[in-house]
């Protein structure tokens, strides 16, 4: 009974009111035959399949509750929309970088994270590959692994970059993105032929995770 009350309700074009009065009348149809004896069959064969009475309730209805109908299903449209809207606005939140002041976080000490940029430098300067490869993250190891394109970026700056004369004052930042926090310092190294900037970024375990140069 539920099931074929069920599938006529829900085609039913007309407001929600109209068709909670209307699944009651069925309902109550329906049960007193069945109370007389009838069973399922028998009662359905009388009042005729769903596809049967949901057109003759869709044709009979006057036209303020078709109207009833259409805002209803205008209004599950636009709800339907609006939480598709949030789930990606919400999707697109969680997956974009998002800069926070550093130590809000509480993973980073800005004396262990500065130290970590100094040692990051020296071992470029001295093209130290393999240390650097075992203080990096997995995919930071396979920028390392493949040196030559590693050194011919570098040269796109300066052939020679000469010896370091000094770094400028770091600058540092949390940067949260897919829940995750990584700690990003931007610092100018003085060389004798060139000036670069490093943006370096660390891992939460202090790997080494992202190296710009410029």
């Amino acid at each position: 009974m539920n099931n074929y009350i069920r599938q006529i309700v829900r085609q039913l074009k007309c407001s929600k009111v109209k068709k909670e009065e209307i699944r009651k009348q069925l309902t109550a149809d329906y049960q007193a035959a069945a109370e007389s004896g009838d069973s399922d069959a028998q009662i359905q064969a009388r009042l005729g399949s769903v596809k049967e009475i949901v057109e003759a309730f869709n044709n009979s209805f006057p036209e303020e509750e078709a109207r009833a109908f259409l805002r209803q299903r205008r209004l599950r449209i636009l709800l339907s929309v609006v939480i598709i809207l949030a789930a990606a606005v919400c999707l697109l939140y969680w997956n974009l970088p998002r800069a926070e002041e550093f130590g809000k976080s509480g993973h980073f000490s800005a004396d262990e994270v500065i130290a970590q940029t100094e040692q990051i430098i020296d071992l470029m300067d001295q093209k130290d590959y393999d240390a650097l490869m075992a203080c990096s993250t997995e995919s930071m190891q396979t920028v390392f692994a493949d040196s030559e394109t590693l050194e011919a970026g570098m040269a796109q700056i300066a052939e020679d970059f000469g010896s370091r004369q000094g770094l400028s004052h770091m600058y540092l930042t949390e940067v949260r993105q897919r829940g995750t926090c990584s700690a990003t310092v931007q610092v100018n190294a003085s060389y004798e032929n060139a000036s670069v900037t490093y943006t370096i970024s660390f891992s939460e375990d202090m790997k080494l995770q992202g190296l710009w140069m410029k």
